[in-house]
């Protein structure tokens, strides 16, 4: 298609030689292409919550004094559902006597929304014990969750999460009573893949 021109050459649309308009226009369909060619090669990177094998690897506070590494693979089933199992490791922050705690797990996350960013909601649960088994802690331990998930170009993913850490385990309030659950809250940041 030609574009109008006036009598000096120049087009009335913008005021151009038609030379340096076609030069211009050539530019614009090679940049517009690139654009399109390299929005493509993005779209076409998996996205960490595509159905298949998943894993991830958090670091967890708990109470501000436990500090863990914890790691969960296992399988999304689509965009939603996440099932897996894991082992994790605490322990106390200033390297007291206390002793370490290894926990065994199974887990359960759903993602609410499709995009790549979106809240979570999750459960752990299993067996926690202590290293060296002093007796301190063996028992069972459950911990329900919240937390926001963000995907990365990368195809993985960061996880924010707070949860409640149920351990079967009484707490003594009194001489005469107690508690049958520790709660502890629990902050993690998770790098999923």
């Amino acid at each position: 298609m030609r574009v109008p021109c006036r009598p000096d050459g120049n087009c009335y649309l913008c005021g151009i030689k038609h030379r340096m308009h076609m030069g211009i226009g050539r530019k614009l369909i090679a940049v517009a292409a690139s654009l399109l060619v390299a929005a493509g090669a993005m779209a076409q990177s998996p996205s960490f919550r595509e159905p298949g094998y998943k894993g991830n690897v958090s670091y967890s506070n708990m109470m501000i004094v436990w500090n863990g590494i914890d790691t969960s693979h296992g399988y999304m089933f689509n965009e939603h559902h996440y099932l897996g199992g894991g082992a994790g490791f605490s322990s106390f922050l200033d390297g007291r006597a206390f002793p370490a705690l290894i926990h065994l797990f199974a887990e359960y996350r759903a993602y609410w929304f499709d995009g790549s960013s979106t809240p979570v909601a999750g459960i752990r649960a299993g067996y926690i014990f202590s290293v060296p088994s002093g007796g301190a802690v063996s028992n069972l331990e459950i911990e329900p969750s919240i937390g926001w998930s963000w995907g990365l170009k990368s195809g993985n993913g960061l996880l924010l999460r707070l949860g409640i850490d149920l351990i079967n385990a009484p707490v003594a309030l009194t001489e005469n009573s107690s508690l049958p659950l520790t709660l502890l809250p629990k902050l993690s940041f998770s790098f999923e893949f």
